[in-house]
């Protein structure tokens, strides 16, 4: 949720920004909370699945990973077309801040052990 925030965050920076130095520390933000967030979830899928299914697994993964970014760039570039660049932006950092709320709500409810 930490990461899914910063990358939210960047992002709300970024679009926002007044000047190119808010512009460069919103990407920067943004480009790690993503690479990281990215990375540290695929681990945990990678170490939560058996070896057996693990190609299948992460086939699966990578299809839903990557098969979401041709429609995302379409819909982005038609906001910025229609509102603007900032509004693209924002509209961009929502599905983040969904995933970063609903990331804190399920730890929310998980059992301390």
């Amino acid at each position: 949720a930490a990461l899914l925030g910063l990358l939210t965050g960047g992002t709300v920076l970024f679009a926002l920004a007044g000047g190119l130095p808010q512009l460069l520390v919103g990407a920067v933000l943004a480009g790690f909370g993503y690479l990281t967030s990215q990375t540290r979830t695929t681990t945990l899928l990678y170490r939560t699945i058996s070896d057996h299914e693990r190609g299948r697994v992460m086939a699966l993964w990578t299809m839903a990973f990557i098969g979401t970014r041709p429609l995302a760039s379409l819909v982005d570039g038609l906001i910025g077309s229609a509102f603007g660049v900032r509004v693209a932006a924002l509209a961009m950092a929502v599905p983040a801040a969904c995933a970063c709320v609903l990331s804190l709500a399920m730890d929310r409810r998980r059992p301390l052990s």
